[in-house]
């Protein structure tokens, strides 16, 4: 349930995210020092299937100049898959998040930027490097939603 952190009078404009404040849980796992839903974790578990069950679609996506491009398709789904459990069980999900938010931001660089150099007129790769940088930089912000533990008191 969100709640508001002020008073919202009648006639007014909705507030902005920023005002809204959620509920945060009374206990959770000690290990993740984070507020990002279950959902970007579960997100990443089909997408990684799918490199799978799709790995001809997926190895005709990498560019013909980088080798071993079905290689590649199952190395990127095992990536999001283990990326997505990482990041549901909490086991080093810091470090799950930032390497899913890498994987995804090369994505951008090696595959959709050059697409839309090689076709600029071409809708379909604009719309695809637009959800592409869209998702990388969803990635980096989970990533960022994570804190650092720090041990010791002289930090």
């Amino acid at each position: 349930m969100l709640t508001l952190t002020s008073t919202w009078p009648a006639g007014a404009p909705p507030p902005i995210l920023s005002q809204i404040e959620r509920p945060r849980p009374e206990s959770g796992s000690p290990r993740r020092k984070s507020n990002t839903p279950p959902a970007s974790a579960l997100a990443l578990l089909p997408i990684g299937l799918s490199h799978f069950v799709y790995v001809n679609e997926t190895a005709q996506m990498v560019p013909a100049w980088l080798p071993a491009r079905t290689g590649l398709a199952y190395l990127t789904g095992a990536g999001h898959a283990a990326a997505g459990l990482g990041l549901l069980f909490s086991i080093v999900p810091r470090l799950a998040a930032t390497l899913e938010a890498v994987m995804m931001s090369s994505f951008v660089l090696l595959i959709h930027i050059p697409a839309v150099a090689h076709a600029p007129t071409d809708r379909l790769q604009w719309t695809m490097l637009s959800v592409a940088t869209a998702l990388a930089g969803s990635a980096w912000t989970v990533a960022g939603s994570f804190t650092r533990v720090r041990t010791g008191t002289n930090r």
